[in-house]
């Protein structure tokens, strides 16, 4: 009874899978002919080229060659490799090794020419699949290591629906290693990377999706002796195996061995037989095989010599179809062939790196001796320039002392003709003091001589007798003595100021600023530079006027420079309204008057303002005025309006650098024909 409600089982897996699988074909057919992309067809072709792989091999085999077609008409590397990747794994299920190999290495060199890592690393896996299947579990891990290691040094595998391939791919390699590492009788680390793969299972596909990591989870326990829960994995395989025909088949095998090791050969025959049939229809050479060596290992158990005999040569004869002395050779060969080629690849690298190596070299050296030839070639440009340079300096050195020399001389022509601008100041100065000053002295000497007669004339009067003096007169002769008296002490006054002022301003600057009463220093100056035009020119009247700002009080100046620059300002304005005067004037009838000067009547107006945190003081003229085209260089060393021998230049340049000097400034505004004004601004401070 327990064994029919087994086969009916088995057989309702059996029919649900085979229903399953149709669909699933029907639905790859009409994607297939619904797909607008190359990338949705060569997807739906590989979708067709598994659903038959397993129950319709030779159908399969068309699909896989279509593809192999299809990626080179589109000239897609990465689908090339998938379409060898997937011709190898039909010949794994066919059972012809050498022809996997040489599809395995196919796609393993277009994944390494088009810098595929992900299908480098399905090669490895189909590599490890090829030495599992021999018995070969070492060289097998070796190979899925490397494809572990491959995919896990790319970016973590994508569980999006669409990037599953991948996931997938990581999820099978660790199960493989799991169950490499059961064979070699390591469970420890067979039962680690086996919990591994359930969870990448239930993060990929869900929660008993697949039946393969049971059928491994029950090969673990087989090794561990564990055949109860074994066998509980195994029938939990073969209840989930509905979508692949390869699971139910290596749950079938593993089920019976289970339970051969317990002693139920009944049951192993049963599951031995169903996957033995299975693999028949699948045409899957290595389930047959291992399906009847668990028959004959069954059957010898039984001691039933016929069935032994008929199961013992079909093994021999699947073994020898799989693993024939010949097919293992032709497997050496191949695997030798891409041994070599990847020697002769490493060799041409090899080969290439030394020829790259020798030109760098060549290239290095021809590098090294242009840096050379220029070094050199610099450096004799060099020498040439150090020779020339010493040469220039030479010659600057020889221009050097030759400019000092110059301006030397310049400096002590510039002394001698400041010097001759003071002296020459000082000379006109003391012309017009001397002869104001002899005006005043007249007053006294006339004076003296007139008290003298009336002193006389008084002594005269006494020596009368007493009735004959006229006391009336000696008190008028008195009066007048005192009178006369008055007028000396006036005028001796009078000479004392001019002689004071001339003192003042041939008084040697001290350098040293000193609270100064600006309009008293402008009115004074004003007065001097008068005095000097007089004693020039007797004949010469002027109108002077003067508005100063009374609220400016005193500022720190140094008296005796800003004095020196009035009066040059001052000099200058009486010197342009004297030249004026001199000129021709028209009548009302537009005639020339060649008589004088006419109705000019020359003025200077000196006027002081506090503007702010500044004083100016402006000096007008309406004398001829300076010409425009020349106001820009009025205040250059040795520029002067005047003619040759009247004037040196240098009054206006030192007013400037004086002025500079208190930090103020000094600017003109003039209009020619019409007179001039100079303003100098001075800080209050």
């Amino acid at each position: 009874m327990r064994k029919l409600i087994v086969l009916s089982a088995s057989l309702f897996c059996l029919l649900s899978l085979r229903s399953q699988q149709n669909s699933e074909i029907v639905r790859n057919q009409k994607a297939f002919s619904d797909a607008k992309t190359d990338v949705e067809r060569f997807k739906y072709l590989r979708g067709l080229f598994y659903s038959y792989l397993w129950i319709k091999p030779d159908s399969s085999l068309i699909y896989v060659e279509r593809e192999i077609s299809f990626a080179k008409q589109i000239n897609s590397a990465y689908d090339l490799n998938r379409a060898y990747h997937d011709y190898a794994w039909f010949n794994i299920v066919s059972g012809d090794y050498p022809k996997a190999v040489f599809y395995i290495n196919e796609a393993k060199s277009v994944a390494e020419k088009s810098g595929n890592s992900f299908g480098l690393a399905t090669t490895f896996g189909l590599l490890s699949i090829v030495y599992e299947d021999e018995g070969n579990f070492k060289e097998a891990l070796v190979q899925s290591k490397m494809a572990k290691a491959l995919i896990e040094s790319q970016s973590p595998p994508s569980y999006k629906s669409e990037e599953l391939d991948t996931a997938i791919s990581y999820m099978t390699i660790t199960w493989r290693v799991a169950t490499q590492f059961a064979e070699l009788g390591e469970p420890d680390s067979s039962l680690y990377y086996m919990k591994v793969t359930e969870a990448l299972m239930v993060k990929t596909l869900g929660e008993n999706s697949w039946s393969g990591l049971y059928y491994g989870y029950g090969n673990i326990y087989v090794n561990l002796k564990e055949y109860d829960k074994a066998i509980q994995n195994y029938r939990k395989g073969i209840a989930i195996a509905t979508t692949s025909n390869k699971d139910l088949m290596d749950n079938f095998s593993g089920i019976s061995t289970a339970f051969m090791k317990t002693g139920q050969l009944d049951s192993s025959i049963f599951y031995a037989r169903a996957a033995l049939a299975l693999s028949r229809q699948t045409h899957y050479s290595l389930g047959q095989l291992a399906a009847l060596n668990l028959l004959t290992t069954a059957y010898t158990s039984q001691n039933k010599t016929d069935s032994i005999a008929k199961y013992l040569s079909l093994t021999v004869a699947a073994k020898d179809s799989l693993f024939s002395r010949q097919k293992i050779i032709q497997i050496q060969s191949i695997a030798f062939d891409q041994q070599l080629r990847e020697q002769e690849t490493v060799q041409q690298e090899k080969e290439l790196k030394n020829k790259l190596a020798f030109y760098a070299a060549l290239v290095t050296i021809a590098i090294f001796i242009v840096i050379g030839f220029l070094l050199y070639r610099n450096n004799r440009l060099k020498q040439k320039a150090n020779i020339i340079l010493q040469n220039q300096k030479e010659e600057i050195n020889v221009q050097k002392l030759k400019l000092e020399e110059t301006l030397n001389n310049l400096r002590a022509t510039q002394s001698q003709l400041i010097q001759s601008e003071k002296m020459a100041s000082l000379g006109e100065l003391t012309a017009g003091i001397a002869h104001e000053i002899q005006n005043p002295l007249n007053f006294v000497n006339n004076f003296s001589e007139v008290s003298n007669e009336l002193i006389e004339e008084l002594k005269e009067e006494r020596n009368k007798a007493q009735g004959a003096r006229d006391e009336e007169m000696e008190n008028e002769i008195l009066n007048d003595i005192k009178q006369n008296l008055e007028k000396i002490n006036h005028h001796g006054k009078r000479a004392d100021a001019i002689v004071k002022g001339m003192l003042q301003h041939s008084r040697s600057s001290t350098g040293v600023k000193e609270p100064t009463d600006i309009n008293a220093l402008a009115d004074e100056y004003l007065r001097l530079a008068y005095h000097g035009l007089r004693g020039k020119d007797n004949l010469f009247n002027v109108t002077m006027k003067t508005d100063f700002d009374n609220s400016i009080g005193k500022i720190n100046i140094v008296p005796q420079d800003i004095g020196r620059v009035l009066l040059n300002l001052y000099n200058n304005a009486f010197y342009a309204v004297n030249e004026k005067s001199k000129l021709p004037t028209k009548d009302l009838s537009g005639l020339e008057n060649l008589t004088g000067p006419g109705n000019f009547e020359p003025t200077i107006t000196v006027s002081t303002k506090k503007t702010g945190n500044q004083v100016s003081i402006t000096v007008s003229d309406n004398g001829n005025g300076i010409p425009q085209k020349v106001v820009d260089k009025i205040f250059q060393p040795f520029f002067t309006t005047k003619p040759t021998g009247l004037g040196t230049g240098l009054g206006l340049s030192l007013s400037y650098d004086i002025i500079k000097a208190h930090g103020g400034g000094i600017k003109a505004e003039t209009k020619e024909s019409e007179g001039s004004e100079f303003i100098i601004e001075l800080p209050l401070k």
